[in-house]
């Protein structure tokens, strides 16, 4: 996010529309003027895009007040172009496509656009990966989390090419390092109470975690990191 607040100030003139602008270009998406709705950037393949502020992620408010944007203009897809997303976004926006009716997709921002001579045929947009898990209570009365299912981030691949790499490999493959924070709130830093990752020697993965935790608690986060290096969370209520 520095480094963001440091782009946005010192090469874009603390100027929104210019942050705006350059996503859209590497996203190669044609920029609206005037847009049809204030929310609504650009389009691509015949969906809306909105790029979400430089210093802001993507939470579930926002998601809804966009989905209401696109159905006021008659429109049914919508790209959602953000640097950080609220935890359990992907279940958020589930919700909220079967309610109104429309198709959402969210994508995370490459920190490379801040990069000179970067170029828009290198990005990559990926989509949030999607996490399920569950609390596990021991006999002991303690709780751990155990991974349930895994889906990674997919860069702008096609859906038989995301179902062909799926067929070669098991889901939990694809995940690098995973941790619980076992007091999640969202207005402190994600703690690790426990983790697991693969190292090069050894490329086996917990996929239960054995914090044995006893402290009082009412939510669970739980973070992924995949091979690709994009972030996927779930928070998970007691």
């Amino acid at each position: 996010r520095y480094e963001r607040r440091w782009w946005q100030r010192e090469k874009l003139q603390d100027a929104d529309a210019e942050h705006r602008r350059i996503v859209l270009h590497f996203y190669q998406a044609t920029r609206l003027d005037p847009p049809p709705h204030p929310l609504l950037h650009g389009q691509k393949e015949g969906a809306y895009v909105h790029v979400v502020e430089v210093d802001a992620f993507l939470s579930c408010p926002r998601l809804k007040e966009l989905a209401e944007a696109l159905r006021l203009v008659g429109g049914k897809s919508l790209h959602v172009l953000a640097w950080d997303f609220e935890m359990g976004i992907r279940e958020c926006q589930k919700k909220i496509e079967e309610a109104y009716g429309v198709s959402l997709r969210l994508k995370y921002i490459p920190r490379e656009i801040m990069q000179p001579n970067y170029t828009p045929d290198l990005a990559q947009f990926f989509e949030p990966g999607q996490v399920e898990a569950v609390v596990i209570s021991n006999k002991d009365g303690s709780l751990d989390v155990e991974l349930k299912d895994f889906m990674p981030a997919m860069g702008d691949l096609r859906t038989e090419e995301q179902a062909e790499l799926l067929k070669k490999h098991r889901p939990f493959d694809f995940i690098d390092f995973w941790g619980v924070d076992f007091q999640y709130r969202l207005d402190k830093p994600f703690e690790y109470h426990w983790h697991s990752y693969r190292t090069r020697k050894d490329r086996s993965l917990a996929l239960r975690s054995s914090a044995h935790w006893r402290e009082p608690t009412d939510q669970i986060g739980v973070k992924v990191i995949d091979v690709f290096g994009i972030d996927t969370t779930v928070v998970l209520k007691i």
